[in-house]
């Protein structure tokens, strides 16, 4: 078999010159996102062909209250992700952040991991629990623009693991500041003392560095491209 390709440019073009639109299939496992440069009204009769097709071909519903239809720049969630278009510099530029959604069940499991059902733990284990939530939470997001959340993030799990240390110890803020925060490679992080005296920092989200998707250069669509 060939290479299944997308539809050529110059034919993309000429719908587009016709008054029609393209659209653009975005998958993962059962969630998906039709990009659609038409009409409003083209953009309904998409989703309904959709509906259609899902029903009859696959057995299948869409989801009521994960289903609209919605401008770019109104933006839309994707598997935790919000992407909106804004203008900048004279073009559109596709912002992409960790939804609202994300970030509170951010919230929610620091709380439960600082809540005083975990009091029972000791210091090292609530940081080697945080950090390893922290750390996969920081990676899935760090392809997107998520410094200003990272860092509003950190602020609040200072603030939650200061809070179970003084709940742990039943002392008050400054003399578990005076124990826990210290001063690591020029800052001070909040960081307990481990085995042969080695110190275990609370993981920042800041500290992940953001990785940009290239721009410029083609990456090969694993379901465009059939073997031969």
């Amino acid at each position: 078999m060939g290479a299944v390709r997308c539809a050529p440019r110059h034919q993309k073009n000429k719908r587009r010159w016709a008054g029609g639109g393209n659209v653009r299939l975005l998958r993962y496992a059962d969630d998906f996102v039709l990009l659609w440069n038409g009409t409003k009204q083209g953009a309904q009769a998409l989703k309904e062909r959709f509906t259609v097709f899902l029903q009859d071909e696959l057995h299948l519903e869409l989801s009521a209250e994960k289903t609209l239809v919605t401008h770019a720049d109104e933006g839309f969630d994707f598997l935790g992700f919000h992407a909106r278009r804004v203008s900048g510099c004279g073009k559109p530029v596709l912002i992409i952040r960790p939804s609202r959604r994300s970030v509170q069940r951010f919230r929610e499991q620091v709380r439960a991991l600082t809540d005083r059902a975990t009091l029972s733990w000791d210091a090292e284990s609530l940081v080697t629990h945080l950090n390893l939530y922290l750390r996969g939470w920081g990676y899935y997001f760090h392809y997107c623009n998520f410094a200003r959340i990272a860092a509003s993030l950190d602020r609040f799990v200072w603030g939650r693991v200061l809070y179970w240390l003084c709940k742990k110890h039943r002392c008050g803020a400054r003399k578990t500041w005076v124990q826990y925060v210290k001063r690591v490679g020029g800052r001070k992080v909040i960081a307990v003392l481990v085995k042969r005296g080695r110190l275990l920092p609370v993981a920042h989200l800041s500290d992940i560095k953001v990785q940009r998707y290239p721009q410029y250069r083609r990456i090969p669509h694993p379901y465009l491209v059939a073997d031969s």
